[in-house]
């Protein structure tokens, strides 16, 4: 066995899945305190960026479409985490 360099990045199945929790605490965030994540003001130029579009989609849609695009943006994620690990298996299998 061959010791191979650690890789300090993470591999796009961990980035996957990081994007996967991610994007279920916004949902479980939004589900708890809507007015609060989408009325209030944020700190930083990425949450007010979020922000103003899921305002966008209240205002235009409603509050379905705000939660439904963060469960198919969660969905995505864990798809492309499951096709990542699926991946890792079958070249794990191929090597040995």
């Amino acid at each position: 066995m061959s010791k191979e360099k650690q890789n300090k990045d993470l591999k796009s199945l961990q980035e996957n899945l990081l994007g996967f929790f991610v994007s279920g605490f916004i949902l479980l965030m939004l589900f708890f305190f809507y007015d609060e994540g989408i009325y209030q003001e944020g700190i930083s130029t990425k949450s007010k960026a979020m922000r103003h579009f899921f305002k966008y989609l209240d205002v235009k849609f409603g509050k379905e479409y705000v939660f439904g695009f963060v469960i198919v943006v969660m969905l995505l994620f864990g798809i492309a985490a499951l096709r990542g690990y699926l991946k890792e298996e079958k070249d794990s299998n191929k090597s040995k």
